[in-house]
């Protein structure tokens, strides 16, 4: 709010600093972009606004394509993660699915990071790059996703769910949280 404030009383000033002339200086439009590097909050913060998008929080939940739980991971998913439960046993474990979550963005990140770490702090498509975003990117469409986001032609994947959304919506979304995996 203070930048805002600022940006206000410069352009006042500006304005006074010319009245004495016959003609106003033509000014550029003042475009505000919302602050980007807002946290938002840390890990567990990160991990709740994932299940909110995903399942409205419901740790039962499961879609028509058969993802299941509050972070809506598909079958496939849980058995790359070692996941040997029911699909009951899956949904009435709420530990446990919190659990897989924390599992599974260690493993994208590990996977992902020596690819992208010179992304991380630069602006892509508008969307600036964090640890966070890639994160949401790789839970959204895979760590193969987030590969072909950025380097599409060394890898191959789709960029957005069977719902519509994308890669860009999620990095955009969830780029403001502390990730950090101590």
């Amino acid at each position: 709010m203070k930048r805002f404030i600022a940006i206000g009383i410069m352009a006042v000033l500006v304005m006074m600093a010319f009245t004495n002339s016959r003609r106003l200086p033509e000014l550029a439009p003042i475009v505000v972009m919302p602050h980007q590097n807002h946290i938002k909050g840390g890990t567990k913060a990160f991990m709740n606004a994932i299940a909110g998008m995903e399942s409205d929080h419901n740790q039962y939940a499961v879609n028509e394509f058969g993802n299941l739980g509050k972070y809506q991971f598909s079958p496939r998913t849980l058995r790359k993660m070692g996941v040997n439960t029911t699909k009951e046993e899956f949904l009435s474990n709420e530990t446990l699915q919190d659990s897989v979550m924390m599992e599974y963005m260690q493993q994208n990140y590990r996977e992902l990071y020596p690819l992208v770490k010179d992304k991380i702090g630069t602006y892509v498509n508008g969307i600036l790059i964090t640890k966070a975003g890639i994160l949401a990117g790789a839970h959204l469409v895979g760590s193969q996703g987030v590969c072909a986001y950025f380097y599409p032609e060394r890898c191959h994947a789709i960029l957005e769910d069977a719902n519509g959304a994308t890669i860009e919506m999620y990095m955009r979304k969830f780029g403001n949280y502390n990730i950090s995996f101590e």
